[in-house]
């Protein structure tokens, strides 16, 4: 199979407001059957997974005959709409605590935003990998990965093949960098990342040999690396995360000292935003974004960015309801005051 980009992706998706919907046996069978559909139709190749009660991680790669988005929504939707009509006809009640005031739909099982990142080595991969079998042991669900069953734990640890949609990993792994190349520190290129670093090389053969020599590193495709091979992607849903990113990019000069306000470093947007200064001619205003994506109804409804699977703080997450008026503390079905006692679906 050709894929549409050359390395794996760690993948988290979380059910809306962090429910325990998938705690029933009969929905982690639908994510199962969905993940196989995706195999045995050759949308993707899994070398890894769990499924939680709340979320659930993978390691996938997307054939290049498929783009990752239209994958990911298809799988979300379809099993969106398999637990629901199950939830209608057997748990009424549970549904309704699934029930949103959005115009493009009734009802939300899937948090929007999700966790991609890109698995460029076989360190990185590693690393995921025990991630996802630890899952469960972490959440006190069991005492050794391969005791969880919805996991790929067993398949890799008692070579049980409980799951038809499974590929091992050394498919992937044989065929990429050693691990030399973890120990000088995880740096690759991009497509256009590496017309980049051709450019920076040159310079720093002609002008700077001596800073080049600190990026010399031990491996067969190449001499010298320049870029950090790890990349982080988030999806941005909704205005608010995306306004929130923004204020962050901004800022990052003032927090590491470079300047003393977001606008007087010039290697940057802010002044683009704040001083209309149009010093870079490849930046779209947001406002071409945001016009078209949902308002801040959205995040009343429980839209709260999350790291990797972490909450954040509770003290952070109470101050901002009742500084924007939101009555979820005290609803029946929410939060009743604890953040973290999110009501058990079932």
């Amino acid at each position: 199979m050709k894929f549409s980009i050359e390395h794996p992706q760690f993948v988290t998706m979380t059910i809306f407001q962090w429910r325990y919907l998938l705690k029933p046996v009969k929905y982690k069978r639908i994510i199962v059957d969905s993940l196989s559909f995706l195999v045995q139709n050759k949308r993707v190749v899994i070398y890894g997974f769990v499924i939680m009660d709340n979320h659930l991680h993978l390691i996938w790669q997307i054939s290049s005959e498929h783009k990752q988005e239209n994958v990911r929504r298809d799988f979300l939707k379809f099993t969106a709409q398999k637990i629901k009509f199950d939830l209608q006809e057997n748990h009424p009640n549970v549904l309704k605590q699934f029930k949103v005031d959005l115009k493009d739909r009734e009802y939300q099982f899937w948090k929007r935003s999700s966790l991609s990142i890109d698995l460029f080595s076989k360190r990185v991969f590693e690393q995921k990998l025990d991630y996802i079998h630890n899952n469960p042991v972490k959440a006190g669900l069991c005492n050794l990965p391969e005791q969880y069953f919805y996991s790929s734990a067993a398949y890799y640890l008692l070579n049980k093949e409980s799951f038809d949609f499974i590929t091992h990993c050394d498919m992937y792994l044989v065929t990429t960098p050693t691990t030399a190349e973890a120990k000088k520190g995880e740096y690759v290129f991009g497509e256009h990342q590496t017309r980049l670093a051709q450019k920076i090389k040159f310079d720093l053969q002609e002008n700077h040999p001596n800073v080049l020599k600190q990026f010399k590193v031990d491996l067969k495709d190449r001499e010298y690396q320049f870029w950090k091979r790890s990349s982080l992607s988030i999806d941005l849903f909704s205005k608010r995360v995306f306004e929130q990113k923004l204020d962050y990019i901004h800022n990052n000069p003032v927090k590491a000292g470079l300047c003393n306000l977001p606008e007087q470093y010039f290697y940057s947007s802010a002044a683009y935003y704040l001083l209309n200064k149009e010093s870079f001619d490849f930046i779209t205003h947001c406002d071409m974004y945001l016009v078209t994506t949902p308002t801040t109804a959205e995040a009343k409804k429980g839209e709260y960015v999350f790291g990797e699977h972490q909450p954040p703080q509770e003290k952070n997450i109470k101050k901002a309801l009742k500084e924007n008026n939101h009555n979820c503390l005290q609803n029946e079905g929410m939060f009743k005051g604890n953040i973290y006692k999110t009501n058990n679906c079932f």
